[in-house]
Protein backbone atom coordinates (compact mmCIF):
# COMPACT_ATOMS: atom_id res chain seq x y z
CA UNK A 1 0.00 0.00 0.00
CA UNK A 2 1.65 3.26 -1.14
CA UNK A 3 0.12 5.11 1.81
CA UNK A 4 2.11 2.94 4.21
CA UNK A 5 5.38 2.29 2.33
CA UNK A 6 7.78 3.92 -0.06
CA UNK A 7 8.90 1.11 -2.40
CA UNK A 8 11.95 0.63 -4.61
CA UNK A 9 12.61 -2.40 -6.83
CA UNK A 10 16.02 -3.04 -8.42
CA UNK A 11 17.64 -5.94 -10.24
CA UNK A 12 21.07 -6.98 -11.46
CA UNK A 13 20.18 -9.86 -13.78
CA UNK A 14 20.60 -12.50 -11.05
CA UNK A 15 18.66 -11.05 -8.15
CA UNK A 16 15.69 -8.72 -7.66
CA UNK A 17 15.55 -6.57 -4.53
CA UNK A 18 12.42 -4.94 -3.16
CA UNK A 19 12.99 -2.29 -0.49
CA UNK A 20 10.12 -1.11 1.68
CA UNK A 21 10.39 2.03 3.80
CA UNK A 22 7.48 2.70 6.16
CA UNK A 23 6.21 6.26 5.91
CA UNK A 24 3.90 6.42 8.93
CA UNK A 25 2.41 4.57 11.83
CA UNK A 26 3.65 1.85 14.13
CA UNK A 27 5.94 0.25 11.53
CA UNK A 28 7.87 3.49 11.08
CA UNK A 29 8.50 3.60 14.82
CA UNK A 30 9.79 -0.01 14.80
CA UNK A 31 12.01 -0.14 11.70
CA UNK A 32 13.47 2.13 9.01
CA UNK A 33 13.55 -0.32 6.09
CA UNK A 34 13.07 -3.91 4.95
CA UNK A 35 14.82 -5.30 1.88
CA UNK A 36 13.69 -8.58 0.37
CA UNK A 37 15.98 -10.30 -2.16
CA UNK A 38 14.68 -12.81 -4.71
CA UNK A 39 16.29 -15.05 -7.33
CA UNK A 40 15.38 -13.40 -10.64
CA UNK A 41 14.71 -16.72 -12.42
CA UNK A 42 12.84 -18.79 -9.81
CA UNK A 43 11.49 -15.84 -7.74
CA UNK A 44 12.41 -17.75 -4.58
CA UNK A 45 13.17 -15.56 -1.58
CA UNK A 46 16.92 -15.48 -0.89
CA UNK A 47 17.11 -13.17 2.10
CA UNK A 48 15.47 -10.41 4.09
CA UNK A 49 17.26 -7.54 5.81
CA UNK A 50 15.40 -5.47 8.40
CA UNK A 51 16.88 -2.26 9.77
CA UNK A 52 15.33 -1.28 13.07
CA UNK A 53 14.69 2.32 14.08
CA UNK A 54 17.48 2.07 16.68
CA UNK A 55 20.02 1.08 14.01
CA UNK A 56 20.22 -2.69 14.61
CA UNK A 57 19.97 -4.91 11.54
CA UNK A 58 18.47 -8.40 11.26
CA UNK A 59 19.52 -10.60 8.32
CA UNK A 60 17.51 -13.73 7.49
CA UNK A 61 18.88 -16.01 4.76
CA UNK A 62 16.81 -18.80 3.20
CA UNK A 63 18.52 -22.07 2.34
CA UNK A 64 16.85 -24.42 -0.14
Amino acid sequence: DSRLFKTEVTGDGKMVSARLVPVKGELKRMWTSMTMNFDQVSYKALSIDITEAGGNTTHIEFIY
